[in-house]
Order: structure tokens, then C-alpha cells, then sequence
């Protein structure tokens, strides 16, 4: 989480969390099989009933949109607006794989999503420095430490383990240029 304000070292990357998902170091080729029966099996009940559609359309959201991180809310400290939002954002592809940008480091990794859930594990980043005032470790832990999502009024949520906080994002430009290009041009009524 965001350590500055509680003067918290640095966590060390290269050794995952207890509890964090177990995904296979072999250059990123992750076997997304089960993840996509889970996700299925979890459309197939919200089409049975609940209120739960909306997560469907939720793991739909997710995917293929460069999301910029615009506000990081602890719980304690309360919300940090993030300073150029286009210097840290994550991308979620169809096949299980998350990209990053983190300030001036590239990374990638493997998800898995199932209605409201979201794991992610970044597997690599490149080594650049970044600077004192880069976000970007931050960034990636808080990426790492992901436990849940959702998408409200298009804004992705990720919650984060132990609600320690959550992350909120915005689509990139282009991804809102291209959603507003795709709407349905509503024209005035004729009199």
C-alpha cells in the first residue's frame, strides 16, 4: 500500500506474499483454462437469477481498456490523488494476461477474474529507477494486492487485500474516444 505516509519500508518483490496466487515463472505462459470455466460457471448464474448481472458485465468492463490510476483511498490516511495518471495503468487481456505501466517500468503478469474477484500476480517488471517521487512500487504491490473489482459509472474499483484500500481508475483517452465513437448518435426529434 501507498508506505510513505506510515514510513514503512519497501517490500521486497521478488518474494511473494504468503498469500499471494501461485502462478508458474516460465516467462508468463499462464494456463487460464480453469480460470475461464470458473468465470463462465459465473455467468451461468447470473443469468439463474440474483443481482449479480452487473459483475457479468463487470468481467466484460475489465477487459481491453488501458485503465489510468487516478486516486488511491486508504482507509486511515484517506484519498491521494495520483500525479499523472497516464504514467500508471493496467491493461486485463482475454487471455488471462495483466500489462503495466508503472512511471517509467513495464511489467506483466497473469489474472484471473470470476464475477467480482480479481487476483493478480505481476510476475516481472523491467529494473529501471524511477526516482524518489515515482509511485510505481507502490503500484505494483497495490496491483499485486488485489482481492476484488468493480466497474461503476465506468471507473474500475479494485479493492485490495485486508481492505487496506482501493485503487480507482479511468479509461485512457483513446479508450473513452473510441467507447464515445461507438455509441449510438442520438439525433433531436423533428417538429
Amino acid at each position: 500500500m501507498i508506505g510513505s505516509a506510515c514510513g514503512s519500508a519497501q517490500p521486497d518483490l521478488a518474494t511473494p506474499a504468503p498469500d499471494a496466487p501461485t502462478l508458474p515463472a516460465n516467462g508468463g505462459a499462464v494456463d487460464t483454462r480453469g480460470a475461464e470455466v470458473g468465470a463462465e460457471r459465473g455467468r451461468r448464474a447470473d443469468a439463474v437469477g440474483s443481482d449479480s448481472a452487473q459483475d457479468a458485465e463487470g468481467d466484460d468492463l475489465l477487459v481491453g481498456v488501458e485503465w489510468r490510476w487516478v486516486r488511491f483511498v486508504d482507509p486511515l490516511a484517506g484519498a491521494i490523488d495520483i500525479p499523472e495518471p497516464e504514467r500508471y495503468t493496467v491493461t486485463f487481456d482475454d487471455a488471462g494476461v495483466v500489462h503495466v505501466r508503472a512511471d517509467c517500468k513495464e511489467g506483466q503478469g497473469a489474472y484471473m477474474a470470476d464475477r467480482a474477484e480479481l487476483i493478480v500476480r505481476i510476475l516481472r517488471t523491467t529494473e529501471d529507477d524511477c526516482g524518489e517521487a515515482s509511485l510505481a512500487d507502490e503500484f505494483v504491490d497495490n496491483v499485486n494486492s488485489a482481492s476484488g473489482f468493480r466497474v461503476v459509472d465506468g471507473e474500475l474499483v479494485i479493492s485490495l487485500r485486508w481492505e487496506t484500500g482501493t485503487m480507482r481508475f479511468v479509461p485512457s483517452e483513446e479508450d473513452s474516444e473510441r467507447d464515445s465513437d461507438q455509441a449510438p448518435e442520438r439525433q433531436a426529434p423533428e417538429r
